[in-house]
């Protein structure tokens, strides 16, 4: 006949308490990896909105440039 170990509820308790323990590591892990994702996603919008934001006054800059020195005094830029 086979014999029965009996785990006792100590090693129940430990058993549980590690499996516990590493679930919530690994949820702790998978909301850090979330918030770090949100935080690239916001970086990126702001980072692409700086760059439009540039572009667009790079070219207000170079059309006012080209208004005042190479547009002769009373024609329209679009009628060059």
């Amino acid at each position: 006949m086979k014999k029965i170990e009996r785990i006792s509820s100590k090693e129940v308790y430990k058993s549980n308490f590690r499996q516990y323990g590493h679930m919530e590591k690994q949820r702790w892990k998978n909301q850090r990896r979330e918030e770090q994702k949100r935080e690239d996603q916001r970086r990126e919008r702001v980072g692409r909105k700086k760059m439009q934001v540039r572009e667009k006054v790079g070219k207000s800059q170079f059309t006012l440039f080209f208004q005042w020195f190479v547009v002769p005094e009373g024609r329209k830029v679009g009628s060059l």
